[in-house]
């Protein structure tokens, strides 16, 4: 077991390695001309999750070169508004910021976060969803549509008031008189959970963005609302403080022709000229993109690697305090054990969500939306189940060894070192290896500090979570396989370690 172990462990870490955005880096020069690295620029975008597919496009688009010999390389943060406004407001990050949401912008400018004027980019409508191909018409009013609605026999899908496309839906329904307790209401936590529960035929027809609706999604519109029915849906666009030119280049892209031409493309109403047709797409600024290819295995694989470096450093972070805490639990016992374990469990019944706001909190400025701020993140909802796990293996040390060392001159700490650890050193392995497998499947303390970047925080979680909140569906499955091997391969070896474990134990009996 050992060997195997050991060659699993380099293995690991050698994918990990391929994470770092140095080596990608590295990797890309190799790979590029042999002509001299140009100097970058970096443009950071902070996009709404109904613009984050439409902001992967600037990506492609966005001239990758300025002036001969700077190179503009492009990043992308999607989350939804709300969130993304929260972490930037607590954090000193440049870039451009497009939200979903005017209110987000106006709390931006509020906070001292904006520099310049706020732009609008693009308008977007709402539209009423079906299963695809369950055998719903398209309605062509608002009487003939509500027919349908007030179906008793059909479940009616909303995001909830915190969601802008769900708190427009309500006001467009209570100004039709349609919002009633006649209608069977699912109010869901986001827009990807209303295209899921509608894709699925849980629910027979839910309200989302325009935008929102893709080929993967696996639904069909139904009825179209009148845009005039609904002002105030609109995309908006900021620079955010501190921004060098690259950044504000980046944002007046995105209502030029060209940029207008790609908001239409994705389904929005553009609020400037558009251009009559896409100019061709240069292969290696595609290739560049930060979103090119962002469901194939090649992007999963990077993805893989960022996940487990950030996993590798976050169990690293707490390993020594998490076993230090675990043997603290199995050898005291009293109202003082009792409170260091309620302490150590808080992470593990707190929502993630709610871990990530205090450590959106405590966490320095310039830590947040960083690979340390995921690598934290991930550490902190791991200690729990390490500690958990380590006093186990503790408290299968028989406690007459130990006193067998100490009678034998061995202090307190020559006990622990030379007897307690090498018995318990199976269950520690495995109690790490459950905190590693912990760690890679986090997902909202790290989305809240360290937000969704390509290459530096973007874990396989986030990954899924941005293709099924866009409806790509089919995009999902690399990072949802690789997720669900990595898991796997984790609880394997832990049990194989544990197993170990209660065999020795069981030996001298």
């Amino acid at each position: 077991m050992k060997r195997p172990a050991l060659w699993i462990l380099l293995g690991v870490l050698a994918v990990a390695l391929t994470g770092l955005p140095v080596f990608q880096r590295w990797m890309r020069s190799e790979s590029g001309s042999a002509s001299a690295e140009p100097r970058t620029e970096q443009v950071r975008w902070f996009a709404a999750a109904s613009l984050s597919r439409v902001a992967e496009q600037f990506s492609c688009y966005h001239p990758t070169e300025k002036v001969p010999g700077v190179r503009v390389e492009q990043q992308l943060s999607a989350s939804s508004s709300s969130q993304l406004a929260q972490q930037l407001i607590a954090s000193d990050e440049t870039g451009v910021f497009l939200s979903a949401d005017r209110a987000w912008v106006d709390a931006l400018i509020e906070a001292g976060r904006v520099e310049g004027e706020p732009v609008l980019l693009a308008r977007n409508r709402l539209v009423w969803i079906a299963p695809r191909d369950f055998g719903f018409r398209t309605y062509v009013n608002d009487a003939d549509f509500f027919r349908q609605l007030n179906n008793p026999a059909v479940t009616v899908a909303l995001a909830d008031d915190a969601v802008p496309a769900g708190r427009y839906a309500k006001a467009w329904l209570e100004s039709h008189g349609q919002w009633s307790d006649s209608i069977r209401m699912a109010r869901m936590g986001d827009v990807t959970s209303v295209l899921g529960i509608v894709s699925s035929g849980a629910a027979l027809l839910g309200c989302v963005y325009a935008s929102d609706v893709t080929e993967d999604a696996r639904v069909d519109v139904v009825y179209a609302v009148d845009p005039a029915a609904t002002p105030g849906i609109e995309a908006w666009g900021a620079v955010l403080s501190g921004s060098d030119a690259a950044q504000r280049a980046a944002l007046d892209f995105c209502v030029s022709p060209v940029g207008q031409a790609l908001f239409e493309q994705a389904g929005f109403a553009p609020a400037h000229p558009a251009a009559a047709e896409l100019p061709a797409l240069d292969d290696s600024a595609a290739s560049g993109s930060v979103g090119a290819a962002g469901g194939s295995l090649q992007n999963s694989l990077w993805t893989l690697a960022t996940t487990l470096r950030i996993a590798l450093v976050g169990v690293g972070l707490v390993a020594l305090p998490a076993i230090g805490v675990g043997l603290f639990l199995a050898r005291r016992r009293g109202a003082l054990r009792t409170a260091v374990a309620a302490l150590a469990q808080i992470p593990l019944v707190l929502p993630p969500i709610a871990v990530g706001l205090i450590l959106l909190q405590v966490l320095p400025t310039r830590w947040l939306l960083t690979p340390w701020a995921a690598s934290i993140a991930a550490g902190v909802m791991a200690f729990p189940l390490i500690v958990h796990s380590a006093a186990s293996a503790f408290e299968s040390v028989d406690p007459r060894l130990e006193s067998m060392g100490a009678s034998l001159g061995l202090g307190r700490f020559a006990v622990l070192r030379q007897v307690t650890l090498p018995l318990a050193s199976h269950g520690l392995v495995a109690a790490l290896l459950l905190g590693f497998g912990r760690a890679v499947g986090e997902f909202g303390a790290t989305m809240l500090v360290a937000g969704n970047v390509l290459g530096e925080t973007r874990t396989l979680a986030l990954s899924i979570w941005q293709h099924a909140t866009a409806g790509e569906f089919e995009r999902a499955q690399w990072p949802l396989a690789l997720s669900i091997a990595v898991g796997l391969a984790s609880v394997w070896m832990a049990q194989r370690l544990q197993s170990k474990a209660h065999r020795a134990e069981a030996a001298p009996a």
